[in-house]
This record gives structure tokens, sequence and C-alpha cells, in this order.
């Protein structure tokens, strides 16, 4: 009787590989869908391939020929939109929690000056909430692409009800006196 032979290993299971042609940069999936053509591919699925506070959004619909149809018919859309700024103008309120820690990050340009996939901070134009406060004090969107489910500031301005102006006019009785 001989030495006892060692036991033999079983192969390795090889380690799963990641589809990356669905993975894109950006600050959700919604914001990512809604701009594939141009979202920036990330396709080792490492928030260190996106740039600024984008982080890489997996699964997304970017790599399907339905968002490649939808994105084509979407930009012959947009060419024939109106000169007028804000019909050009597509934003998304930044998520909280998205928010950098330093404020002096927050001192950025208003939407109308900011390309797609930039941060903005509004001042209220173009129908932009300027009392969102979403990061402290500091109303912060993300530009998006327009697109045919993306509505437009400037489509937003016109479905908006009319603002009422201010009554000066009690709105209560006459306070009585005893």
């Amino acid at each position: 009787s001989g030495p006892t032979p060692l036991p033999t290993r079983s192969p390795a299971t090889p380690a799963p590989t990641m589809d990356g042609s669905a993975s894109y940069c950006g600050y959700s999936l919604v914001q990512v869908n809604r701009n594939c053509a141009s979202a920036k591919p990330c396709p080792s699925g490492q928030d260190n391939q996106c740039g600024g506070l984008e982080v890489c959004i997996r699964d997304t619909d970017c790599g399907s020929t339905t968002a490649s149809s939808t994105l084509s018919q979407s930009s012959s859309e947009a060419t024939s939109s109106s000169a007028e700024p804000c019909d050009e103008l597509c934003v998304e309120a930044l998520p909280s929690d998205w928010c950098p820690a330093e404020t002096s990050q927050l001192n950025l340009p208003d939407c109308l000056e900011v390309d797609v996939g930039q941060l903005c901070e509004s001042d209220g134009e173009c129908a932009t909430d300027d009392a969102l406060n979403n990061c402290g004090t500091y109303d912060i969107y993300a530009r998006v692409e327009c697109t045919g489910t993306t509505v437009s500031q400037g489509q937003l301005m016109r479905t908006m009800p009319p603002t009422i102006p201010p009554s000066y006019a009690p709105t209560t009785a006459l306070p009585t006196m005893r």
C-alpha cells in the first residue's frame, strides 16, 4: 500500500460575465432611459467610468432596439420644435441623496446655460421650481434630452394654469369689537 493519492480539483466555474451593453452613466434609471442617445456607456459596470456625480446604471433600455427606434423618432420631433429656449429645455430634479456634501460644488450655472447630462441650479427660469430645495437651499436639476416622453419646460409653461393675482380684499369677516 503506497501513498494516498491527492484529491483532484474540479474545474473552476468561470466568473459570470456582465453584459455591459445595457450599462450607462447617469443619475437614475429613468434619466438614462430617457437619454440613451447622449448617455455614456460604462461597459465594466464601474462608477469610475462616469464623470461628475453620475454613476453606472445597469439594466437600462439603451442597448435595446426599442430604445433606438424611439430615439430616432424623438430626434426628428426635437428638430421640429420652435426656437423658444424653454421649448428645448428638459430637466429632472436631482435626487437629494445625490447632492454633494460641499456647498461650493452647488454653485452651478442656470439650466439654460448647460448641455444635456450636466447639472444646473434653477432660479425659476422656464418654470423650474426655485423653491425645490432638494440640495439644502439649492434647486439642482440634471438637464436631460427632450424625448417624446419628456415634456419640455416650454410645454409645461403653456399647460400650467394661470397664476391667480393676490387679492387685496380681506378673506375673513371683519373683526368685531367687544
